[in-house]
């Protein structure tokens, strides 16, 4: 059994254009992405893109990459096809790390396969990080039990809180998954469901199949997702002065 990392990547970005292109300290987000990643010590880590602009940048950065379709509909999709290509046996970990996750602690990812080796009732395990929050639509909240069983994901804050206080904290979702090739593969086989079309949450497929899906808390105090301009200006500020970039970029 292998551990493959795959950074799905493509330029068309609804609120930010071309944000995976857009440069800090003179890389590409996805490569902030990529070089982080490479401190986890896995087997192979690929960028995972449909779009000749990030192809390209790949080859000019000297960066493992997979030509996947352009019109997957979103980075778990993608993945899956990258996965093939690749040809992974069925029992091959598969991480996927979202392209715009470019302050994301490595650490992240022990966090995640630690879980996994020791609950083999676990089909797919992500994370979580909890936060002050209240109606940003942008980021998606989890509700779990107290195993780490996730029971539902929201753009809405969930769970409802009727005394309306605003200083409750939420579970709110970071981009990353552990799944088996095998799961990776049962997930996108299926079509798109009415509920993931109508949030856009691609792991709501993932929970009407019935999967064992589990969320780990992390210290998400630094993280950044870059979604919009105040991120991406945000991100730069935390980058120029960031303990993992500084050592991630001294081992390219």
């Amino acid at each position: 059994m292998k551990t493959v990392a795959l950074i799905p990547c493509r330029v068309n970005s609804s609120r930010l254009e071309g944000k995976l292109l857009k440069e800090i300290e003179g890389f590409p987000l996805f490569y902030h992405v990529f070089i982080r990643t490479k401190l986890s010590n896995l087997d192979e880590i690929y960028i995972c893109s449909g779009d000749k602009e990030i192809i390209n940048k790949c080859i000019e950065l000297d960066i493992p990459y997979i030509k996947t379709k352009k019109n997957h509909q979103n980075g778990t999709d993608r993945c899956a096809e990258a996965a093939n290509q690749l040809k992974l046996n069925n029992n091959d970990l598969v991480i996927n790390v979202q392209g715009d996750e470019v302050l994301y602690d490595p650490k992240f990812i022990k966090t995640m396969i630690d879980f996994y080796k020791q609950n083999k009732s676990a089909d797919i395990v992500t994370l979580y990080g909890e936060k002050f929050t209240n109606n940003n639509f942008d980021e998606t909240k989890l509700v779990t039990n107290s195993l780490n069983k996730v029971l539902y994901i929201s753009r809405y804050d969930i769970p409802y809180d009727i005394s309306n206080n605003k200083n409750q904290t939420k579970k709110v979702h970071i981009g990353m998954f552990l799944f088996k090739k095998n799961i990776l593969d049962a997930v996108t086989q299926q079509k798109s469901t009415f509920n993931e079309k109508r949030e856009s949450i691609e792991l709501i497929r993932s929970l009407e199949l019935d999967l064992n899906v589990f969320a780990l808390k992390v210290d998400s105090k630094n993280l950044v997702s870059v979604d919009s301009k105040e991120d991406f200006e945000i991100a730069k500020k935390l980058i120029s002065k960031d303990k993992v970039f500084q050592k991630a970029i001294k081992k390219v």
